[in-house]
């Protein structure tokens, strides 16, 4: 197949929907030789953050020299970020470059696609179900990282962890649980225990783990709870239970100018002794990221690096050049500064809290013009409340929009369910209104509503340049979030990353 049709047979299978289980990666995988063995893995599953532990960890690892293979989903702007060869410490400093450094390229990704395609044709005429979209990708990330000779992968869960595609691995050198929420819970259970039961199926014997507490995220009975069943798994697996927590990492600087000399990015301490792996001589690490719930990822994904310090030789050098240069765009991403704006993948309402949150401490005085684009299938007044009760009445204005996605809320649908929070004021934002404090269980028409324009603006491209001019003449701040889709469609928008020469989905709006 060319890249073009490769692209057009990945596209079909997507009729067969989401379908959780193994035998179908299994049989896809036995067809194409077991290319999963021919790697050590590091996997990590979680609600929120897993993708910045991926990123770092494959930061730190290519900083160690090691050729890292990355896969990670969603895509922002390019098909073919999924799939990813870091050359070591060279192909790290490309990366800061070049966003699409070590992407797997066209030719690559149709011969991948081509093998992948006749095993899938072979499994079906023995009697086996078609694969799904995703065990199609799946199967051919395994397929390229074994082909260029990848010692290491760090491997992104798609959905849950115990029945998702990327669990064909064998038991990996580490198995990461990030920040567990209430999302996909059609899927994965209703309450948060059986979310982490979900995500804890990643835990295999002979592995290694760690575990970012659930109470960073959740209330503390449901934390309690969730961190049980993953204690649990461990005890019955043998495995060491380690537990990273909000105690173990202090702020030392963020903001604008937080690495000093101008430099945005924050400066943090980690402290790992009571988890009984091996200190650092220097605790203090710098990253460039701005959100304030994100040295409690790289404190875990840290954590996980020295769990397989002696396995894969990840020194505190190599630990601390890639958490200095590691970058996650679309998440909490200063994309402008002149009037500010934050662009954000943020898509349930634990994520928007953090948003909030994190943008209450990097400008505490600014009003904020916001870009929202959301799937039908989240909780739309979850999100907007939880973002509400952060901001304490400073949003001065909501543009709802569509993101790029058949699942996508139209944007007049959006900025009606919107309505029912903020009272529509055409002359704009009333300072002397209050946010309400944020409930989940109390129903949004119970709700005190709070003073703001709320627009529908279809493209994201005009609500964003709309919400800038506004910004620019009027003062205040815009952030864009609500989903991964909306950002990526964004970020193109506004040349944030330069050239793109990387794979795209011909089919792609």
């Amino acid at each position: 197949m060319n890249p073009e049709e490769a692209f057009a047979y990945l596209r079909k299978a997507a009729v067969f929907g989401s379908r959780p289980g193994l035998e179908r990666i299994n049989g896809l995988l036995e067809g194409l030789g077991h290319p999963e063995r021919d790697f050590a893995a590091i996997h990590v599953a979680g609600t929120n953050g897993k993708g910045t532990v991926t990123a770092a960890m494959a930061a730190v690892a290519a900083a160690a020299g090691h050729r890292t293979g990355v896969y990670t989903s969603p895509y922002l702007e390019r098909f073919s970020e999924r799939i990813r060869v870091l050359e070591g410490r060279v192909g790290l400093e490309r990366l800061e470059a070049n966003e699409t450094e070590g992407e797997i390229s066209d030719p690559d990704f149709a011969c991948a696609m081509t093998a992948v395609a006749e095993a899938a044709d072979r499994h079906v005429r023995a009697g086996g179900e078609p694969p799904t979209e995703f065990e199609l990708l799946t199967a051919a990330a395994f397929l390229h990282f074994s082909r260029e000779r990848c010692p290491l992968v760090i491997v992104e869960t798609g959905l849950g962890g115990r029945l998702d595609a990327t669990n064909a691995i064998p038991p990996p050198l580490c198995a990461v649980i990030t920040a567990l929420g209430m999302d996909h819970t059609d899927v994965l259970g209703k309450t948060l225990a059986e979310i982490a039961f979900e995500k804890a199926g990643i835990l295999k014997a002979g592995s290694r783990m760690v575990l970012l507490d659930p109470a960073a995220a959740a209330d503390a009975e449901e934390a309690a709870a969730a961190r049980a069943v993953v204690e649990g798994r461990c005890a019955a697996l043998g495995i060491p239970f380690r537990l990273v927590s909000q105690s173990q990492v202090r702020l030392l600087s963020t903001g604008l100018s937080g690495l000093g000399t101008g430099r945005p990015g924050q400066r943090f301490r980690v402290d790992l002794s009571g988890l009984g792996l091996p200190g650092f001589d220097d605790p203090v690490f710098e990253t460039g990221f701005l959100a304030p719930y994100q040295p409690l990822n790289l404190a875990c994904a840290l954590a996980a690096c020295r769990v397989v310090a002696q396995v894969l030789d990840l020194d505190e050098a190599s630990c601390r050049e890639g958490i200095r240069r590691v970058r996650w765009p679309g998440r909490f991403e200063l994309l402008r500064q002149n009037p500010p704006m934050i662009l954000d993948g943020g898509h349930n309402p634990q994520g928007a809290r953090q948003l909030g949150l994190g943008l209450s401490r990097l400008l505490p005085d600014a009003g904020w013009h916001l870009v929202v684009g959301i799937l039908a299938d989240k909780d739309v007044d979850g999100m907007l409340g939880a973002l509400a009760d952060t901001l304490e009445g400073r949003i001065r204005s909501i543009r709802c929009t569509t993101p790029d996605s058949p699942r996508a809320l139209s944007a007049d649908a959006l900025a009606d369910r919107f309505r029912r929070f903020a009272i529509d004021t055409p002359s704009g934002y009333n300072n002397t209104a209050v946010a309400s404090t944020f409930d989940p269980g109390v129903p949004a028409s119970a709700r005190p509503g709070f003073s703001c324009r709320v627009l529908a603006i279809p493209k994201p491209e005009a609500a964003v340049l709309d919400a800038l001019a506004e910004a620019a003449s009027e003062g205040g701040a815009v952030c864009a979030f609500g989903s991964l889709y909306l950002a990526g469609r964004i970020r193109t928008a506004l040349h944030a990353s330069g050239p793109s020469n990387g794979l795209r989905d011909p089919g792609a709006p």
